[in-house]
């Protein structure tokens, strides 16, 4: 994943630093877990400006991995990031309450 990245970077002068702690071991889809990695790091190094850093954070502990991606990019505006989040309206719990079986609508 950071050997991936790191051509990139070098190319345009980005900073990628990777920190990792103790981190558990899951069993997960390592085929998309690498797929979300790098996605998360190729947009990352997109959006940061030649000089600029991103950093990654890989974590844990017994139950869940967590992924923290920062950079000196742009950012993503208020109104796209309110655009982007699913609707709060209230799940059905059975689909025996849904109109549509299995759309959780």
């Amino acid at each position: 994943m950071r050997q991936a990245a790191r051509p990139l970077a070098e190319d345009r002068e980005i900073a990628l630093t990777v920190h990792t702690s103790a981190t558990p071991v899951l069993a997960v889809d390592r085929p998309r877990l690498a797929q979300v990695l790098d996605n998360l790091l190729s947009n990352a190094l997109k959006f940061t400006p030649p000089g600029g850093s991103v950093e990654l954070r890989i974590g844990g502990n017994d139950d869940a991995v967590q992924l923290e991606a920062s950079d000196t990019g742009m950012g993503i505006s208020t109104a796209d990031q309110l655009r982007s989040r699913p609707s709060s309206a209230p799940r059905r719990r059975t689909p025996r309450q849904s109109q549509a079986p299995g759309s959780g609508s």
